[in-house]
C-alpha cells in the first residue's frame, strides 16, 4: 500500500445550508470536508448526503477518475441553494448532444446502454 499523502492546504467553501431532503440527518454534517486525498489505486464509497469538493492538487498534469454512480448528484451553493442535478438521464442527454455534435449521431449512445 502506498504511504499516506499529506493533504496540501486548500480553501474550500463549506456547505452551510439546511439539511437536504430525503437524506438522514446523521449523514449530513455541515462544513465537513474529507481529511484525506485519494491517491493512485485508492477508492472511496460515498453514501447519500456526503458533501465534499473534488480537488486536484497543483502541478498534477493528468487525473483520471471513474465515478460509478447509482443515484444522482445534487449540486448546491454553500448556502444550500440547489444549482443542478445530474443523474443517468442527464448524462445520457449530454452524451447524445456530444455524439451528435461530432457527427456520430445521438442514437449511437444507446448502443452503449445494456
Amino acid at each position: 500500500m502506498a504511504p499516506p499523502v499529506e493533504r496540501p492546504l486548500a480553501e474550500a467553501v463549506p456547505y452551510s445550508g439546511p439539511l437536504l431532503t430525503g437524506v438522514a440527518n446523521d449523514l449530513v454534517i455541515p462544513s465537513l470536508e474529507q481529511d484525506w486525498w485519494a491517491i493512485p489505486g485508492s477508492y472511496s464509497y460515498e453514501p447519500p448526503g456526503d458533501i465534499h469538493t473534488l480537488e486536484v492538487p497543483e502541478g498534477v498534469e493528468k487525473m483520471v477518475t471513474l465515478f460509478h454512480v447509482t443515484g444522482s448528484y445534487t449540486y448546491v451553493e454553500p448556502d444550500g441553494t440547489p444549482v443542478g442535478v445530474e443523474d443517468v438521464f442527464t448524462q445520457l442527454e449530454t452524451a447524445k448532444a456530444h455524439y451528435e455534435s461530432v457527427g456520430i449521431g445521438a442514437d449511437y449512445v444507446m448502443l452503449l446502454v445494456r
